[in-house]
């Protein structure tokens, strides 16, 4: 009985702290893992979920500047409506080697919001948030 609360135990940390960095390589993978870092609050996270264009990483710095607008604009409009409650993410539309993922966002004050989450398939081949740059 030990091992099995022992085993539960791990299971659930390294549930926890693998957050929102899990990044399956699909569209809704990827609209996934950036809607729990939002719920989470893990903004470093989402950026780490960005394509940009020409760039293979982004420079402390860089991070830090879109960590920063990501948590003012995206975190004060959360606040405001007592965070997210719950999403649901829909089936994608694909364009070659782009895709709009469908989200219902319901926040704690009760309102909703049908969005759209855009992802880009990268020279590599895995799936990112389209930063537009």
């Amino acid at each position: 009985m030990k091992k099995l609360l022992s085993f539960a135990a791990v299971g659930l940390l390294m549930l926890v702290l693998s957050g929102c960095m899990g990044n399956p390589n699909t569209p809704e993978g990827v609209a996934t893992s950036a809607m729990e870092c939002l719920v989470k609050k893990d903004y470093a996270g989402y950026v780490d979920l960005m394509y940009f264009k020409g760039k293979e990483e982004l420079s402390k710095d860089e991070k830090a500047q879109f960590v920063s607008i990501l948590e003012e604009k995206a975190g004060k409009d959360m606040e405001q409506k007592g965070g997210i409650k719950e999403f649901k993410i829909g089936v994608p539309k694909l364009d070659g080697d782009k895709a709009d993922v469908p989200v219902d966002i319901t926040y704690g004050d009760g309102s909703t919001k049908n969005d759209n989450i855009a992802v880009i398939k990268t020279p590599d081949g895995d799936w990112k948030l389209n930063s537009g740059k």
